[in-house]
Parts: C-alpha cells; sequence; structure tokens
C-alpha cells in the first residue's frame, strides 16, 4: 500500500533551483488555472489527467520508502471493513474501539471526526494492546484500521532510536507524515518506553520522560503493543483512552482464529 503525496514528497526533497523536473512539477501542482484540479478531494477531470506525468512517487507504507509508481497502475484503496468482525475479541470491546477511533474525512488537508454529537474534536487517541506474542494484537490492529478505513504506519523500538534526542526526532517526523495522511501509528512492542522508571538508568528513564511528554502533546491515532503485563509507570495511565488486554488462546480459539 502506497500513499501517494507530491506536495509532502517536494518539501522533503527540494528540487535544484534549474531543475525541468522543479518546472514540470511547479506547473501540475501548482500553476493550473482550473481550480478543480488542485483542490477538489475526488478524482480530477479528464483534463486533469492530461497534466500528470506518467510517474508519480509514491510513499510505500511497508518500508517506508519513496518509490516512482507508474499512473496507469494506481487505483484507489479498497477497505476490508469486515476484517474487524473476525476479530477474537468481545463485542463490547469491538464497539469502545469503534468509537475511538472512528472513520474520518480529510478536507483540504485536515482530519475531521465524523462521530462528535457537539461538534467537538477529540485530537488524539492513545490505545495499547497488551499481551503475549501470537494472541492477535496485530490481527486486531489491522482489522481496526480497515474498519475505520485509515492506513497503518508501522514503527519499531529500532527506528526510534536508542536516546531520548533520537526518539523525539524519529516520532516527531512519524507524526507529521501520518497527520497529513490521516493514519494510525503502530508502535509494536513498545514495553521499554512506558514502563516503570528505575533509579539507576539514567537513560532509560529520560526516553521514557521524552515519550511521555510527546503522547501529552500527540494529535493524532496510535496504538502501542506490549508482550508484558507487569505495571505501566503511572505518569501513562491518564494518556491512555483504552488498554486490551489479550489473552493467551487455547486450542479450540486457534481454531476460530484460523
Amino acid at each position: 500500500r502506497f500513499m501517494v503525496d507530491m506536495p509532502t514528497y517536494l518539501k522533503l526533497h527540494p528540487q535544484p533551483e534549474d531543475s525541468d523536473d522543479e518546472e514540470d512539477l511547479d506547473l501540475i501542482f501548482h500553476q493550473s488555472e482550473d481550480p478543480q484540479i488542485t483542490r477538489t478531494q475526488t478524482d480530477p477531470p479528464a483534463s486533469g489527467w492530461l497534466l500528470l506525468p506518467p510517474s508519480v512517487m509514491g510513499f510505500d507504507m511497508h518500508d517506508h520508502q519513496w518509490k516512482s509508481l507508474l499512473l496507469a497502475n494506481i487505483s484507489r484503496v479498497s477497505w476490508k471493513e469486515s476484517l474487524f468482525e473476525d476479530v477474537l475479541l468481545p463485542e463490547e470491546t469491538k464497539n469502545i474501539l469503534r468509537a475511538i477511533v472512528p472513520r474520518s474525512i480529510k478536507m483540504h488537508g485536515s482530519s475531521f471526526d465524523t462521530s462528535s454529537q457537539d461538534g467537538s474534536v477529540d485530537r488524539s487517541s492513545i490505545l495499547v494492546f497488551r499481551g503475549a506474542p501470537g494472541t492477535g494484537k496485530a490481527s486486531a490492529v489491522e482489522g481496526l484500521a480497515e474498519s475505520a478505513q485509515k492506513s497503518i504506519y508501522r514503527l519499531t523500538m529500532a527506528e526510534v532510536g536508542s536516546t531520548a534526542l533520537e526518539l523525539e526526532r524519529a516520532f516527531r517526523f512519524v507524526v507529521s507524515l501520518t497527520q497529513s495522511w490521516d493514519c494510525i501509528i503502530l508502535l509494536e512492542d513498545a514495553d521499554a518506553l512506558f514502563e516503570a522508571r528505575r533509579s539507576k538508568n539514567v537513560a532509560q528513564n529520560a526516553m521514557i520522560t521524552t515519550f511521555q511528554r510527546l503522547l501529552h502533546q500527540f494529535e493524532g491515532t496510535i496504538i502501542l503493543t506490549s508482550v508484558r503485563i507487569d505495571a505501566f509507570d503511572n505518569g501513562f495511565l491518564s494518556h491512555f483512552d483504552h488498554i486490551v488486554q489479550f489473552a493467551p488462546m487455547d486450542v479450540k480459539t486457534r481454531e476460530d482464529f484460523w
């Protein structure tokens, strides 16, 4: 799955001023006389397609690389909305998760929550999926994302680095992308970032403190997975919207799951 977003690509990869590609891209994305081509959130008219190059840059949501994509091979995402129905969680839990991570619509670059009853916008949804490996956490994340019609940006502990500074830089960069694209951030096996602080581990404590501050400032949707069942650092509990415990599967449950 790819995210096609040329304005973001150009911001991250500025072209030389004397580049022919820069002139072509500027003509396509900034100087069109037809506002329907540059401002619409729907498919452009037939004349708009004629202005596009044969390929565009798209962000691969799997390996986090920008790649050249043939325009003829691009199609809209076909969401598997029924996938969440097969997740082995109580129906009450599913309803809670649907309410916390509702569908949203994109309007001129902003995300608007469509489930709000009073017009207010809840700017963050922070979930924790906790359980041993093989208990269905990954399938629940995928099903919830498909149900909400949101792509997943998978972030690993290796990508966030080993220091507080590396963590903050990596997290802020990912958030800048996912806010533009209305994605769900999935931070897997994030136990080290919200476990109870230890007096002798200064570097780890700094990362925990930094992550707590980042979550406090966070706007968007993030799911943290954890394989441990011991206590979180108390400072995080107020930030979590919901914690889902995934129990080990017995033989019957595994048969139903597969």
